[in-house]
């Protein structure tokens, strides 16, 4: 499918999908390898941020966070370093596998929201 796009000079030319996303896509070229790390960086973890907010945000009721909250005051009475240190070890690794792993990774951190506002809300608290 081709769309009209108008160019600086003002000549109107018929250019195609693929030309077009050259286009939208020709400022990341210009950028060092560097920033483009830096920019890749910044923007995986606000979408993890977004992610993890979303869970925060679930509705939960008073029954569900208190049973949450239960099952989590017992993991932490039976939690010590090597626990922790391999549970996020397991996720880091499982978030390696392309396609499904960032999949993983994301609904891991939606989870963990979803665990902070059950936390809360049992405390009393607004997550």
């Amino acid at each position: 499918m081709c769309k009209r796009f108008q160019s600086l000079k003002n000549e109107t030319k018929n250019i195609n999908a693929k030309e077009l996303l050259c286009l939208s896509l020709s400022f990341w070229k210009t950028y060092p390898s560097r920033i483009k790390r830096i920019m890749a960086i910044i923007a995986f973890f606000v979408l993890s941020l977004i992610v993890t907010m979303a869970g925060v945000l679930t509705p939960l009721s008073f029954e569900e966070a208190s049973s949450l909250s239960r099952e989590l005051e017992e993991t932490r009475q039976s939690i010590n370093l090597q626990f922790i240190f391999g549970n996020n070890f397991m996720i880091c690794m499982a978030m390696f596998v392309p396609v499904a792993g960032p999949v993983f990774g994301f609904y891991a951190l939606y989870s963990t929201g979803v665990l902070i506002a059950a936390d809360s809300i049992a405390n009393g608290l607004s997550p």
